[in-house]
């Protein structure tokens, strides 16, 4: 979306005056992130526009961000428009680079996807099974093509379908540390694929999107045992399961994405 577009469509429902100011960001491989300044209000405004593919059912998003603002843990959201492809929410500032500069980004993250994972917050669960196969036919993929056959194994080898009562709890399920506003307090933001879902699927996401090497892996699988009380044995071994699923998740995202932008290719 153009940025005069964007403006045009967000004055009346946030009572723009003619002296807002949009500027880009952030632009990602699917969505683009711009700041909305107008007199003492800003804004973070999130065009969704090629992001057709994934699936998010936006209004629960909203419905989970509300509550996670009320937590003080993420930006309140503000305005979607009906057609869910323009999104605005309360402008938060980052904490200063040389204040996380000096962090241990495994240790931290490990730390903070606990924090996540014990908020007293239910909202609807992520029904992996059901978003795999989203994103096979998506991606136009065959019965036969090497990425279904690996998607119906694991599916049936970690039965994706059920999660544990002990392991069931809110998943940001895509925690870069780019998505880290602030560690004390914490304040995370881009709560798309926030869900009730796997713990460790979260956790195993987590290593995987920051590119842990395996020494970082460790570190982020002990600092969470620690963070959890949960043993660190437990940890590892529900980790390595997971590791493979969100393998296959990611592998099956990206040929949707391909499928549906060529250009990414």
């Amino acid at each position: 979306m153009e940025h005069m577009s964007i403006i045009e469509e967000l004055k009346p429902a946030l009572s723009l005056s003619d002296e807002a100011r949009l500027t880009q960001i952030e632009a990602g491989e699917v969505n683009q992130v711009f700041q909305l300044e107008d007199g003492h209000n800003c804004y973070a405004v999130k065009s969704l526009a090629r992001d057709e593919f994934s699936g998010i059912n936006r209004f629960h998003q909203y419905l989970l961000q509300e509550q996670l603002a009320h937590r003080s843990i993420a930006p309140s959201p503000v305005w979607m428009n009906q057609s869910q492809n323009l999104w605005v929410e309360k402008w938060l500032e980052k904490q200063p680079a040389q204040e996380l500069a000096g962090k241990d980004i495994p240790v931290t993250l490990g730390a903070v996807i606990a924090n996540i994972h014990s908020q007293p917050v239910t909202v609807r669960p992520l029904n992996l099974p059901q978003r795999l196969h989203h994103y096979i036919e998506r991606a136009g993929l065959a019965p036969d093509h090497k990425l279904v056959r690996q998607t119906h194994q694991i599916i049936s080898q970690y039965a994706l379908d059920y999660v544990p009562a002990e392991h069931l709890v809110l998943c940001h399920n895509d925690l870069s540390w780019g998505h880290v506003q602030s560690v004390e307090p914490m304040i995370i933001v881009d709560w798309e694929y926030g869900a009730m879902g796997n713990r460790f699927f979260d956790l195993a996401s987590c290593a995987s999107i920051n590119q842990f090497d395996e020494t970082e892996t460790a570190r982020l699988i002990e600092e969470y045992a620690r963070a959890t009380t949960i043993s660190h044995t437990t940890v590892e071994h529900f980790f390595a399961e997971q590791q493979q699923v969100v393998a296959v998740t990611e592998a099956l995202w990206e040929a949707a994405l391909k499928a549906n932008h060529p250009d990414q290719s």
